[in-house]
């Protein structure tokens, strides 16, 4: 009996560990209802109750009125991770056609469709599976071992193992319907979320064009509230006339512009260093 109870307590501390290493790749919980996300996407709220009070309704995000939406979140995967996506869909369904695509790292991508309102999974070859899903919100999971990708919605796991040609690098939710879908927490293990982006700079006729760097310090980006902060930005340009070498080094931010990947700079958190 004892050693019954040791190996329950086991087991106990065990699946608290795995429950414990996830990690939130996307949380509406902590945004703000009416902010815009990803390209034509909203964060909306709803009460499953009667009447709630402001803790007891849940945040989601879904596309505008008219709109397809997209979610796209840079990443480093290895060969094992797990995705965990949480998304409601209505008992009243007349179609779907909601994608994730997993794009690799030897420049293919992977294509996982949602069709036949729900209840197939379809492949980027042509075939399907039948997909547990239900009116509600579904736990849609992408596990990987070793390269090898299952699909699961509900604890139910499809017929189909899919090869992985290289490590994942971006995630695309796409075809996100309005009354369709609703996007919830977004959990992963084995994946790091990355950020990338490109600022344009204009030309001067009067001096060269500056060159752009960080130093020690990494950028971070919040993929809820589309905050990008690069705490450490050296600038290197010549000075006009004089043809001298000046560097300056800034802490800026930018804001991410509704609808695309482009970020506009907030010239009230320029701070030169």
């Amino acid at each position: 009996m004892k050693k019954a109870l040791t190996l329950l307590g086991i087991a106990a501390l065990t699946q608290t560990a795995i429950a414990a290493d996830y990690t939130m790749l996307f949380d509406p919980s902590t945004m703000t209802v009416g902010q815009s996300v990803g390209e034509y996407l909203i964060v909306k709220e709803y009460c499953p109750k009667t009447t709630c009070t402001a803790a007891e309704k849940q945040k989601y995000v879904s596309s505008m009125d008219g709109r397809t939406g997209r979610l796209e979140f840079p990443v480093n995967a290895g060969n094992d991770f797990e995705i965990s996506f949480n998304i409601w869909s209505p008992s009243n369904c007349d179609s779907s056609d909601l994608t994730i695509t997993l794009y690799l790292s030897d420049n293919t991508s992977i294509p996982i469709g949602i069709g036949s309102c729900y209840t197939r999974v379809l492949y980027p070859d042509g075939g399907n599976n039948y997909l547990n899903w239900i009116a509600g919100i579904n736990d849609f999971r992408l596990t990987a071992s070793q390269g090898i990708l299952q699909i699961s919605s509900n604890d139910t796991f499809v017929d189909k193992k899919l090869s992985l040609s290289g490590t994942i690098n971006r995630i695309v939710i796409s075809k996100i319907n309005e009354g369709q879908e609703r996007l919830y927490e977004i959990r992963t293990r084995g994946i790091q979320a990355t950020s990338a982006a490109s600022c344009p700079t204009t030309s001067n006729p009067t001096t060269t064009q500056p060159t752009v760097t960080t130093n020690n310090t990494s950028a971070t980006f919040n993929f809820n509230t589309g905050r990008l902060v690069i705490p450490n930005l050296a600038v290197s340009m010549t000075q006009p006339f004089s043809g001298t070498p000046l560097i300056s080094n800034y802490s800026i931010e930018m804001q991410q512009r509704s609808g695309a990947f482009v970020f506009d700079l907030d010239l009230s958190k320029v701070v030169q260093r």
